[in-house]
């Protein structure tokens, strides 16, 4: 993928449910509204609800992206990240998200169909290095600055979600950065 070619990426409508339910969930339909209008007056054209959203479906990366921009736009970049990190727990609370098993064996040897379930670019390997540490890297995942930002908060939310204690994220390598792959390494106690 040449760098910034972003035309040739998409996400599953998943994706976008989960982003929508997320900013709903913690703002209310007024927030999502907010971030709809937003959206519209950059020049969004895709689906306005989300009834029309299909969780299978191929939508542009650009919509997810611009989602993003604006959510960071509207309400700061810190809380776009902590909604990021709290994404799983939120699908989890609506009962809108796949059971995950509660262990982190679990969620690194499947981190690709985990990533695959939302994002229909790239791919993630995860490996487990010790009893409470391990590595996830991807290739062709870290498309933009703000979208790598926000899949390092989406990481260490996952982790979050299965309980694991005090769970700590170093980006470690970045392909925006000129490395072969994204890496990032996981600890926890």
């Amino acid at each position: 993928m040449a760098k910034n070619d972003l035309s040739e990426l998409y996400v599953y409508g998943s994706a976008l449910i989960a982003r929508a339910l997320s900013i709903k969930y913690l703002y209310g339909d007024e927030g999502l509204q907010s971030v709809v209008r937003e959206m519209v007056k950059r020049g969004y054209d895709g689906p306005l609800d989300l009834e029309h959203i299909k969780s299978q479906r191929k939508y542009p990366f650009e919509y997810s992206h611009l989602s993003l921009e604006v959510y960071r736009d509207l309400f700061g970049e810190e809380k776009m990240l902590s909604m990021a990190r709290k994404a799983f727990h939120i699908m989890e609370t609506l009962g809108k998200h796949v059971h995950i098993p509660k262990n982190p064996e679990y969620l690194f040897k499947n981190a690709n169909v985990l990533w695959s379930s939302l994002y229909a670019f790239g791919y993630i390997t995860g490996e487990m290095t010790g009893e409470k540490e391990g590595y996830l890297r991807g290739k062709d995942v870290c498309v933009t600055p703000l979208f790598c930002k926000y899949i390092t908060y989406r990481f260490l939310g996952m982790m979050e979600s299965i309980n694991v204690t005090n769970p700590q994220i170093e980006h470690t390598k970045c392909q925006l950065k000129g490395d072969e792959i994204s890496e990032w390494y996981i600890v926890w106690q």
